[in-house]
């Protein structure tokens, strides 16, 4: 295979990464419940959730804020929710940023020495036997965030039978969560339609790319059993995500004449 077909083709690899991630047997995701004001400071409450085919088994995260805080509530824990009684006498212990089990009633347990500060959480936790959070959507953490909080994101969720989703930075797991302004977001890149050079432009290189692999059917062979191997998808299914070399070219060309053409005096801008 070619540098250059691999370039062509590199833009549906992610495509095809956020289509497989689809099918993935455990997810961790962040999605924000609440907006707080406390003491003078406004907060937003987010959960850690974990989607799984199985049963969630363990978690790593760490949060580095470069600004702002997670809320640390004073009556609060760790490990587990407050309480009813807790959160009736104390309310904003219900905004405590904390790490926890499937259950709610049972401690979460650290499986290393953990951190958590207003500014650093740097923890691994599992949901021992008997408990058994079965198939489904789970809360495994609490993270308050200060409207200013930025910084970086990176972990790890398991469920049994040892499947994993990794966004800790290792080769082929971007840590694809960053904190800005309070919030979780998610920073898988979004590919661009045409862009076979990955420029962030669609223009004269994408076109000489596909020019240069026209009727190129054995790098594209080669290149859709890598994957088809990588994906677990069928070579039907990848073939569906991928656009006709015909119309690409067809949509280069467009683009191409459209920011070639002149205007003339006393034609209106567009």
């Amino acid at each position: 295979m070619t540098v250059s077909m691999h370039r062509y083709i590199a833009p549906m690899l992610l495509i095809l990464a956020a289509g497989a991630s689809a099918h993935a047997t455990i997810v961790a995701d962040f999605s924000k419940i609440a907006d707080v004001t406390i003491s003078g400071t406004d907060y937003n409450v987010w959960e850690m959730r974990v989607t799984t085919t199985t049963s969630w088994a363990a978690a790593d995260l760490t949060i580095f804020l470069s600004q702002g805080s997670m809320y640390q509530d004073p009556f609060g824990g760790d490990y587990i929710p407050p309480s009813a009684a807790t959160v009736s006498a104390h309310p904003n212990a219900a905004y405590d940023t904390y790490l926890r089990t499937y259950d709610p009633n049972v401690a979460a347990f650290p499986t290393i020495a953990s951190t958590l500060t207003a500014n650093t959480l740097d923890a691994g936790w599992f949901d021992p036997p008997p408990l058994d959070s079965g198939p489904g959507t789970h809360v495994i953490a609490q993270i308050t965030l200060s409207d200013n909080a930025t910084g970086t994101v990176s972990g790890i969720v398991t469920q049994a039978g040892s499947d994993e989703d990794r966004f800790d930075g290792t080769a082929g797991n971007p840590q694809r969560f960053s904190i800005i302004n309070g919030g979780f977001g998610d920073t898988t890149p979004i590919p661009l339609a045409g862009d076979y050079d990955a420029s962030g432009l669609v223009g004269q290189g994408d076109l000489t790319l596909v020019l240069q692999n026209w009727g190129n059917t054995a790098a594209i062979v080669a290149e859709l059993a890598n994957i088809t191997s990588a994906t677990g998808l069928s070579q039907g299914q990848v073939l569906e995500l991928v656009p006709e070399p015909a119309s690409a070219m067809m949509l280069m060309l467009g683009l191409g004449l459209l920011r070639r053409r002149r205007r003339y005096p006393g034609e209106a801008g567009g």
